[in-house]
């Protein structure tokens, strides 16, 4: 009997120490695929946040150059605004210059009649005196 009870508890004892060892290993396996799961898991954040990172910087680098088109588009037609104004304000002085010297030339004109009618009066007045 007592070589009985020693043969089973060695037997039961191997089986306990080959059942401890066989969890070991699984819990081992089981870490080790845990541990690879997370390291995929990782690198695939990763490059979703890279992806993620390079479409922002896409969207930002297209919505300025948007931006530039739009400014410079705007300073373009600002320029040819000013640039008409300009010669538009340029071609109104030249009208008023045009004007005033026209004027002038008038009133040169009035005052060289006015000055001979002045002449033909006054000697009708002194041809009418002498008479």
């Amino acid at each position: 009997v007592m070589e009985v009870t020693s043969t089973l508890h060695e037997q039961a004892g191997a089986a306990f120490s080959d059942a401890d060892r066989k969890i070991a290993e699984r819990a081992e396996q089981t870490s080790a695929a845990l541990l690879a799961r997370a390291e995929d898991i990782a690198q695939a954040f990763e490059a979703a946040d890279r992806r993620l990172h390079e479409r922002a910087q896409d969207t930002s680098n297209m919505l300025m150059a948007r931006a530039d088109d739009a400014s410079n588009s705007l300073m373009a037609r600002a320029e040819e605004t000013a640039d008409k104004l300009a010669t538009r304000a340029g071609e109104i002085a030249n009208t008023f210059d045009a004007a005033d010297q026209k004027l002038v030339a008038r009133a040169v004109e009035t005052a060289q009649s006015l000055a001979s009618r002045a002449g033909d009066i006054l000697r009708n007045f002194e041809g009418a005196d002498e008479r």
